[in-house]
């Protein structure tokens, strides 16, 4: 309320100018200087009127509108540590399920080198059986041959012969103890 006068100041400046204003002007010139100074008086009475009705409004309204701000600063720091605690949560959430698939992950490796393992077994075990079966079908060969001999030895009974059969079922003999070893 700088700029705005007390109307009792302002009378008296306006006396003044009024007294100097009948010095200086007619009395038409006066009237309407009086009646622009009288405009401006209402407007400013009016204005002081509107202002004092809207300090009081807002006077009344502020105490509902601080609360209604510091509500929803609560509620947004509700918010927040809702948000805060369901962060937490669900980061230790994460870490058991960061655990449980290293876990699966340790797990399949574990079973994949028992297969590889298994199946490098099975490959020697393949390699053995195929040596077994080169053997088996040798002794097949020797026994069919020593058979042949035997039955060449009994159309023709000569010792030499006879000693070339026992040494073929020794061969034969010690083929088979290879084969189950």
């Amino acid at each position: 309320m700088a700029g705005i006068m007390i109307p009792a100041v302002c009378d008296q400046e306006a006396a003044e100018r009024l007294t100097e204003a009948t010095n200086n002007f007619s009395k038409a010139q006066l009237v309407e200087v009086i009646k622009h100074w009288e405009s401006k008086y209402e407007l400013l009475d009016k204005y002081a009127k509107d202002l004092a009705v809207k300090n009081k409004h807002w006077e009344v309204s502020w105490p509902y509108h601080q609360k209604m701000v510091i509500t929803r600063i609560e509620q947004r720091e509700a918010v927040i540590k809702g948000l805060t605690q369901a962060n937490q949560s669900l980061v230790q959430k994460n870490a058991g399920f960061v655990r449980v698939v290293n876990s699966w992950q340790e797990l399949i490796h574990q079973k994949d080198s028992e297969i590889m393992g298994l199946k490098q077994e099975k490959e020697s075990l393949s390699q053995r059986l195929s040596v077994s079966t080169n053997w088996q079908e040798k002794y097949n060969a020797l026994k069919e041959e020593s058979s042949n001999s035997l039955e060449e030895k009994k159309l023709y009974p000569d010792t030499k012969m006879a000693t070339n059969v026992e040494s073929v079922e020794k061969d034969n003999t010690s083929l088979a103890e290879k084969i189950r070893k």
